[in-house]
């Protein structure tokens, strides 16, 4: 295992965090620990309490190669540096008491990995305690699709998990807050109401911090009516809820950018009537999902009092997006990307990560068609067109993140 954490050390890791280092560093500490105790048991008669210590040692030394398993499973390589740097801020400003490490999977998905608190019966060698303390309270293993990133057009589903960090860290408040949903409610669906209710205010804090542009994402990736199950609720309830809340947060946005009911056909959302009306046929569920529907509404106004209350600052406000707007779309559109504010040369700011991804959705969703791109004869155009904006939207990420360090050294 020494050798396995030697070679780790000399993999290269993204220079937007160093928490792979410090998650290495308190393994280390952990087999320190292990093998002073190891000394204290060398010159015992062998007996039964002996036998249950090195049992115990045993244990703790494979969970030092769980731990070690978690940097495999946290490919960081794959998940490009200019991605994790703005995110890694999103997550900084929920939750600056944690750490987190990006990790190249499949799906998106937060986990906790490991709590300070819970490690005080190891702290045996005073130099675990301070390689542990240099954790943070909490790290989270982050998941998301990597190598290219599956589409940059999905990056603002990683804000739904920034909803799951909100209430794992601040949990007193947001069960008090939803504790008026469960009035009534049988205890045996307490826990499936509670975990649905999870899930749409980690949708609605998505729409909060990444904008409409968490709307479209979603939508595209909760396609087909998938039914409820004890973790998830129906994926139309979510994506309407969802969708209800980005019509009245910046319904008057796409007013002025005069959008009609025609342009939102391919992302219609349901009221609460056709709601109610498909939910009959999933029987196991019927009521409960009749509940949640009804309560949409206040659980959309929760979510948005809770997470102004944790992180107001990552809020992304109807005036920014028209702002947004009017400064990059049609620069966007010509293929030029947007990676920072215009003006006087002196005082651009390199382009924020909710505007880029607003701008590159409004052009996905409502403007695909004018995007200045030549498509080749004989290939599916719409195709090649969504190939061509993901990667600007990513090109954009990482020539802002450039102009950012260029800001920091100057």
């Amino acid at each position: 295992m020494r050798l396995q954490i030697e070679r780790a050390k000399r993999l290269s890791f993204p220079v937007a965090s160093d928490v792979p280092a410090r998650w290495l560093a308190y393994i280390e500490r952990k087999l320190a620990t292990v093998e002073m105790k190891l000394d204290s048991l060398r010159d015992l008669p062998a007996d039964a309490r002996a036998d249950l210590q090195a049992e115990g040692l045993l244990t703790r030394i494979l969970a030092c190669e769980e731990d070690l398993e978690v940097l495999d499973q946290a490919d960081t390589g794959q998940v490009a540096d200019f991605v994790v740097t703005p995110l890694l801020r999103w997550f900084k400003t929920a939750d600056p008491s944690s750490e987190y490490l990006f990790a190249s999977d499949t799906l998106f998905e937060v986990s906790q990995l490991f709590e300070v608190e819970n490690q005080a019966a190891e702290d045996v060698d005073p130099k675990f305690r301070s390689v542990a303390d240099r954790l943070g309270k909490l790290v989270y293993r982050v998941r998301m699709p990597g190598g290219a990133l599956g589409t940059a057009l999905h990056i603002p589903l990683v804000a739904h998990e920034i909803g799951h960090v909100l209430m794992f860290a601040h949990p007193e408040d947001f069960d008090n807050k939803i504790d008026i949903l469960f009035d009534g409610l049988e205890e045996k669906w307490k826990d499936t109401f509670y975990n649905w209710v999870v899930e749409i205010v980690a949708d609605t804090v998505c729409g909060f911090v990444a904008g409409p542009a968490a709307f479209f994402a979603l939508h595209e990736k909760l396609r087909g009516n998938k039914v409820p199950d004890e973790r998830y609720p129906q994926n139309y309830v979510r994506t309407s809820s969802l969708g209800s809340f980005v019509h009245a947060t910046y319904g008057t946005v796409f007013s002025q950018m005069q959008l009609t009911e025609s342009d939102w056909k391919a992302w219609a959302i349901r009221s609460e009537d056709a709601l109610l009306t498909e939910i009959e046929e999933h029987e196991e569920y019927i009521d409960l999902s009749r509940r949640l529907v009804r309560a949409l509404p206040i659980i959309r106004d929760i979510a948005v009092e809770f997470a102004r209350t944790h992180a107001k600052d990552l809020e992304y406000p109807p005036s920014r997006y028209s702002a947004d707007l009017d400064v990059h779309l049609e620069s966007f559109i010509h293929a030029i990307p947007p990676f920072e504010t215009d003006g006087d040369l002196q005082a651009r700011k390199p382009t924020e990560l909710a505007s880029i991804l607003n701008v590159g959705w409004f052009i996905a969703a409502f403007r695909l068609e004018q995007l200045r791109i030549r498509a080749s004869a004989g290939v599916d155009k719409s195709g090649m067109l969504l190939i061509a904006l993901d990667q600007l939207i990513l090109k954009a990420i990482e020539l802002s993140e450039i102009r950012r360090q260029w800001e920091g050294k100057g």
